[in-house]
């Protein structure tokens, strides 16, 4: 049931993203923008209100609503800034795939020496 909602809220998260460009007709610099936003008002919120961002105290219905409402936002966010660095600025796909990629590897390195 898991993996299921998982593909459902990446699905919802994209279509999220497209809807705003390709719908509304608002650029890929804002959408990207906008996500971004929302999802450090997610973060803030959630520790506001919960007092850590734990995935291991996930524990409630309302934890249990940030973290989703948070892979739901990641997912627009990857979408909005995947297309404005394609489309925008003209990167194609391979380029910031790798950029991005290569900042995924990185911030894990800087996780694991840190022993976080």
């Amino acid at each position: 049931m898991y993996w299921f909602a998982v593909v459902m809220v990446s699905v919802f998260g994209t279509m999220a993203a497209d809807v705003l460009h390709l719908g509304l007709g608002v650029p890929y610099v804002a959408s990207t923008t906008f996500f971004f936003i929302a999802l450090i008002f997610i973060f803030w919120l959630w520790n506001r209100t919960e007092g850590t961002l734990s995935i291991d105290s996930i524990s409630t219905q309302r934890r249990e609503l940030f973290y989703w409402a948070t892979v739901m936002a990641t997912f627009a966010l990857g979408t909005a800034a995947g297309d404005m660095t394609a489309y925008t600025f003209h990167w194609g796909f391979i380029n910031p795939g790798i950029i991005f990629w290569s900042t995924f590897l990185d911030s894990r390195s800087c996780l694991f020496s840190i022993q976080i």
